[in-house]
């Protein structure tokens, strides 16, 4: 893989959000969404990433995971309404993932790690990862 650009840019941002025009915050998250690709391209298991994604993804991905922040953070619930009806189906708050003290509408590491996981798994078809 070549070397990555560095900046997500808000259209990027935007083709996760139902509207089109950028709103204030945007600019927030839109700032943490860099700050969490740098740390993934940066870290010492960056090879993960880059191995199993194209840089698009990888942008899609910070993506992502800053959208639920962005989901917990202002209360829309979208990630709540799922752990809550995942509890009451199964019993427990997430597939695969123990979540020992889990703490609705806060971040949790179980959270992201399953994420991370169901993010990989829908957008490269050549392998399965397991949890």
């Amino acid at each position: 893989m070549s070397k990555l650009k560095e900046k997500i840019y808000i259209k990027q941002w935007l083709d996760l959000k139902p509207y089109n025009s950028q709103v204030p915050a945007d600019s927030y998250y839109l700032k943490l969404c860099n700050d969490v690709k740098k740390s993934f391209i940066t870290s010492d298991q960056s090879f993960v990433f880059k191995g199993y994604l194209q840089e698009d993804e990888i942008d899609a991905l910070a993506c992502f995971l800053t959208s639920y922040f962005e989901d917990i953070i202002s209360g829309t619930n979208i990630w709540n309404s799922f752990i809550r009806v995942y509890k009451r189906l199964y019993g427990r708050y997430l597939p695969f993932y123990e979540t020992g003290e889990y703490y609705e509408q806060e971040i949790n590491l179980a959270d992201i790690s399953f994420l991370i996981w169901y993010f990989m798994n829908t957008i490269q078809l050549e392998r399965f990862i397991a949890p």
